[in-house]
């Protein structure tokens, strides 16, 4: 997973986990680009326990460089990993812009699977597995959901009342041997996730 994860205008938000991904165990991003993050201890952090998650939201926003700072991003470039089940990771990128727009790749051996959303409507080109097809396909409505939802630069949880989200704070977890916050997620649209956030850095580090 992430270790590190920095922003800007360069850099962005989560990636959606399609249904199609099957037996998916969490998505790693390394951010470009880079800004003033706040820092505190996370012994001390967890000491303050319980806390709540507009608080635990609002710190992740300001690491991020501020809602003002967010809201100027117009693009996003995010290069990382994507790990499975059994525990194979595989590089994957995805490029986002404004409005709601995205288009991700993972490499895999056998080739490369990509899905992306216009603002209107959601692909795929598929090389791998039963339904191997080369040529791009619309994705039924519920992948469809899954890869428009990636395209929220922003993530569900900025501004996520007036999204229509519902965000569940669940305590310290763990991520990567890590102190992280866990927040968990409904989107409007029915979509459940969990989002970790760093306990020292603030900035998300698993989902």
């Amino acid at each position: 997973m992430r270790h590190a994860s920095e922003l800007n205008t360069l850099a962005g938000e989560p990636l959606a986990k399609p249904d199609a991904w099957n037996g998916l165990a969490a998505v790693t991003m390394f951010l470009a680009g880079a800004v003033g993050s706040v820092r505190v201890n996370a012994q001390a952090a967890a000491s303050r326990l319980p806390v709540s998650a507009d608080q635990v939201i609002a710190a992740n926003i300001a690491s991020r460089g501020g809602l003002a700072h967010l809201e100027r991003v117009r693009t996003e470039k995010l290069r990382g990993s994507i790990t499975f089940s059994d525990g194979t990771a595989h590089p994957l990128s995805s490029d986002l812009a404004r409005p709601a727009r995205i288009r991700t790749e993972i490499t895999f051996d056998s080739g490369r699977l990509i899905q992306a959303y216009d603002g209107r409507l959601a692909w795929t080109v598929n090389p791998l597995g039963s339904h191997a097809d080369p040529a791009p396909r619309v994705l039924p409505t519920g992948e469809a959901l899954n890869v428009a939802a990636g395209g929220d630069m922003d993530g569900p949880l900025v501004g996520y009342k007036r999204k229509g989200n519902r965000v569940i704070f669940a305590g310290l977890d763990t991520a990567d041997g890590r102190p992280a916050y866990r927040l968990d997620v409904v989107t409007a649209s029915g979509l459940h996730d969990s989002y970790f956030i760093d306990a020292t850095s603030h900035l998300q580090t698993k989902w």
